[in-house]
């Protein structure tokens, strides 16, 4: 009798350690997932900037000379983000 009781609380044991297991994978699935979204998240806005980026029409660079004119100094386009 003692034989079943000492089985029973050793199985009892090990689903209790199986549960704080699986328990934790649970949580560390769902920080992963968490990350994973926040990251899809920021890469979608680097993608979005990026593409914005292409399209900005050269960047005129006035002077004001002695007549009180506006010139045009110099055009270029806007630097791309870092990748």
């Amino acid at each position: 009798m003692e034989e079943i009781a000492a089985a029973s609380q050793e199985q009892s044991e090990g689903i209790e350690q199986v549960n704080k297991a699986v328990t934790e994978m649970n949580r560390v699935t769902q920080q992963n997932a968490a990350s994973a979204e926040e990251m899809a998240s920021i890469m979608a806005l680097f993608k979005t900037n990026h593409q914005s980026s292409r399209r900005v029409s050269p960047l005129k660079v006035y002077e004001k000379v002695s007549s009180g004119k506006a010139v045009v100094k110099s055009g270029r386009f806007l630097p791309s983000p870092p990748p």
